[in-house]
């Protein structure tokens, strides 16, 4: 009797740890299941992070893929710089804001937009107005130009044109909005400290849509 006891104990525990492993064997089954639809998930994210990455549009290129040079990315920046240093302020920073903008004109721009925005500045001030442009990024045009009317011949022109919107605020109340084509005419010059981009502004013009 005492030999069946023995061996009725030890089947017990075998069923036990029988039993065990089959816990753990379902548990490690549905962990690795988990892992497996997180990494699905993560590989799917990754894919749709890059056929939505952010692309430049070149005119007159031919399809595929298409990666901008360094000097094309400088002058992307260089524009976008000009266009909210001259378009978004309010009426408290936009005098130091246009006092480091013109760091970045030619001569003869600077001599047409002083007398402009030291008007503009005047009225900002007196109006107590703000203003925010918001461009539409899919507008931007990019093209080489000829130099302008009295611009320094030697150098290379482009062309930076965006559609967007300009709104005039005062207080927290939008008073009047309007829809504008920007055009840029851009100078290459060269990069340093003081201008990381190496363009200068060479022609501001506006144009209502």
């Amino acid at each position: 009797m005492e030999f069946i006891a023995r061996a009725g104990s030890f089947i017990d525990r075998s069923h036990r740890v029988a039993g065990f492993f089959m816990v753990a064997t379902v548990c490690l089954g549905f962990i690795a299941m988990s892992l497996s639809q997180s990494n699905a998930s993560l590989s799917n994210e990754i894919e749709r992070l890059s056929n939505t990455r952010q692309v430049y549009i070149v005119p007159g290129s031919q399809a595929g893929f298409y990666a901008p040079s360094q000097s094309e990315m400088l002058l992307q920046n260089f524009g976008e710089y000009i266009l909210q240093s001259l378009n978004t302020y309010t009426y408290n920073n936009l005098e130091p804001q246009f006092a480091e903008t013109q760091k970045f004109f030619t001569p003869s721009m600077l001599l047409d937009a002083k007398p402009f925005y030291a008007e503009r500045i005047k009225d900002a001030k007196q109006d107590e107005h703000s203003s925010m442009l918001v461009v539409k990024r899919n507008t931007i045009k990019i093209k080489q130009t000829s130099a302008p009317s009295g611009g320094d011949r030697g150098f290379s022109y482009y062309e930076y044109s965006v559609e967007g919107k300009r709104q005039d605020i005062i207080g927290s109340q939008i008073v009047a909005a309007r829809d504008i084509r920007i055009i840029l005419t851009v100078r290459q010059s060269s990069i340093s400290q003081t201008n990381p981009w190496g363009f200068v502004l060479a022609k501001y013009r506006e144009e209502s849509l």
